[in-house]
């Protein structure tokens, strides 16, 4: 879970879930403002380019039908939502990636 870059209080799985769609994140203890650091956005992003090629390449190699390729689709939707909480990292600021 993450850890406020401002009180050090660390947050729990349902308020991260709920703040994770949002750029700036509110701390529930100090009110201040929290960003996702460079690398926790990093980390979040090589999981779809990975998860993608898998979902499509395994459509390929065992001959799936549509249906069957978007219940795998949703399941591992649903399985990285459910991850999510434990990547993020945060910062005071918005940081760039580069």
């Amino acid at each position: 879970m993450p850890i406020c870059a401002h009180c050090g209080k660390r947050w729990s799985y349902r308020e991260t879930l709920k703040k994770s769609f949002r750029i700036k994140m509110i701390c529930a203890y100090c009110h201040e403002g929290n960003y996702y650091s460079a690398r926790g956005r990093m980390k979040s992003t090589i999981i779809p380019v990975v998860v993608s090629p898998f979902i499509l390449f395994s459509s390929i190699l065992l001959d799936l039908s549509v249906t069957w390729v978007t219940v795998l689709a949703i399941v591992l939707l649903v399985i990285i939502l459910s991850v999510t909480p434990f990547w993020i990292e945060l910062s005071k600021e918005e940081e760039a990636l580069w």
